[in-house]
């Protein structure tokens, strides 16, 4: 009863969410309500900087508990994409090299950075993935988003080229190319066909902005949360050809800045 006497109180006075904020701090610091927990953690993340505010919105994400995040700064040693944000406490375990090695080449004739995009992106994405498709095999091409891909697979089906949907990844055979956006069911989950030879990651995957993930990379830096994002994505689709083997494509010139951050079974061989 205090605690929504407190905070109908308070929202009377705000006239935005800043002033909620600073109301709340105000409270915490009279002692008035210094045993409600949650406002305490409201005033510690505010005073602590740990929010972002979503103008848009008139709303506040706060992180009310510090967490144990430093993997953005380690070799990504597994497949499965797991945010960030999720991860609470680790292990530091001794991995060993996993025997099979995926054959990697990164193209940098090209970059999907949005505000790098020209008008003629998609064509020009469009005709770099098809200099890369392997018709002797299954080709799977992974997009940052579900636009791109649906572009991507209008140009491909105009020129000719045989489009299976990410369903059916388990059961495509050669000659056949599955275009699906990182993180999509192609992706992760389901076990390839044996016919799935060719990964071809068509631009760096990172995750679209959120107010989550904008207070994470405002507390952790951008490399350790959005670029982690988007590798452990791409290391994740590069990952559908540690069971069959096979060679893998990254199209993002922006590629050649974390190859120390790529597991050693990924083995870069060229850089063009």
């Amino acid at each position: 009863p205090r605690l929504s006497y407190a905070l109908r109180s308070i929202s009377r006075r705000a006239s935005n969410i800043e002033e909620l904020l600073e109301y709340i701090v105000k409270i915490v610091d009279s002692s008035a309500f210094e045993e409600i927990e949650i406002l305490k953690q409201i005033a510690d993340a505010y005073r602590s900087n740990r929010i972002h505010i979503e103008y848009s919105e008139d709303a506040a994400y706060l992180l009310t508990e510090e967490i144990d995040f430093n993997l953005g700064e380690k070799r990504l040693y597994m497949t499965a994409y797991v945010p960030p944000f999720l991860v609470q406490k680790y292990e530091l375990v001794k991995v060993e090299d996993l025997p099979t090695k995926v054959s990697t080449s990164i193209d940098t004739s090209i970059s999907s950075r949005y505000r790098e995009r020209s008008p003629e992106f998609i064509h020009n994405l469009c005709e770099i993935v098809i200099h890369y498709i392997d018709k002797h095999v299954a080709n799977l091409v992974v997009v940052p988003s579900k636009n791109i891909a649906e572009e991507l697979s209008k140009c491909l089906l105009r020129k000719g080229y045989r489009i299976a949907p990410p369903q059916i990844i388990d059961r495509v055979d050669s000659g056949t190319i599955v275009i699906d956006a990182a993180g999509g069911i192609a992706t992760e989950g389901i076990t390839p066909s044996k016919a799935l030879k060719r990964v071809i990651v068509a631009g760096m995957p990172y995750p679209s902005p959120s107010p989550q993930l904008n207070l994470l990379a405002k507390i952790y830096g951008f490399d350790n949360v959005y670029t982690y994002i988007a590798l452990l994505r791409t290391v994740q689709a590069v990952g559908r050809l540690m069971r069959w083997g096979g060679e893998a494509i990254l199209i993002d010139r922006r590629y050649k800045y974390y190859i120390n951050r790529m597991p050693s079974w990924i083995e870069i061989k060229n850089i063009i």
